[in-house]
């Protein structure tokens, strides 16, 4: 009889270390990551960050949330470096916003998505211009344990329109007129 209570208090003790109640300190109230941070470059700015990531999610082409239209033309990803080609207003200075949620889908290969967002005043000019926005992943994951970016897909999004293009491993990829 002690074996089987001997027996019974050590599963009920390896449960119970099993469903830890605790909130996950590396999350937000929410149940998202608190991965926060900002890298600046030339042209964009990446922010890791889950609330900004949330609202481009839900606003998402809608005509208020975007003060310039651009549209994305090529994704093309060179070992560490991850360009996006976009048509914007001719002549307008702009910079970028690239916006990740700090989670990384564990599906093999990981999975990142990431928003691209134009930020600007050009007015209305009906003329356009190539511009590109070339992210080096490394520089901008290398404070960041969890995320190898030799490993990972990642997803771009427009935050202006509802396109969507996944980059896996060297990826080249051009999206259409149509």
């Amino acid at each position: 009889m002690k074996k089987v209570s001997y027996i019974f208090i050590v599963i009920l003790f390896t449960v119970n270390m099993g469903c830890d109640n605790d909130e996950n300190p590396n999350a937000t109230p929410d149940g998202g990551p608190s991965i926060e941070f900002t890298f600046k470059s030339d042209n964009y700015t990446f922010f890791a960050d889950h609330e900004k990531f949330q609202e481009a999610s839900a606003r998402r082409a809608n005509d208020t949330y975007c003060s310039v239209k651009s549209d994305i033309k090529k994704v093309q990803r060179e070992g560490n470096l991850l360009g996006v080609s976009l048509m914007k207003p001719k002549g307008c200075e702009v910079s970028y916003e690239v916006i990740w949620n700090g989670l990384i889908l564990e599906s093999f290969p990981v999975q990142i998505t990431l928003f691209l967002k134009t930020i600007g005043n050009c007015g209305d000019t009906e003329e356009k211009e190539v511009d590109e926005v070339v992210l080096d992943l490394e520089e901008i994951f290398k404070d960041v344990e969890m995320v190898n970016p030799d490993e990972a897909v990642f997803m771009v999004k427009d935050a202006c329109s509802l396109l969507d293009i996944q980059c896996d491993g060297d990826c080249d990829i051009t999206v259409s007129d149509n």
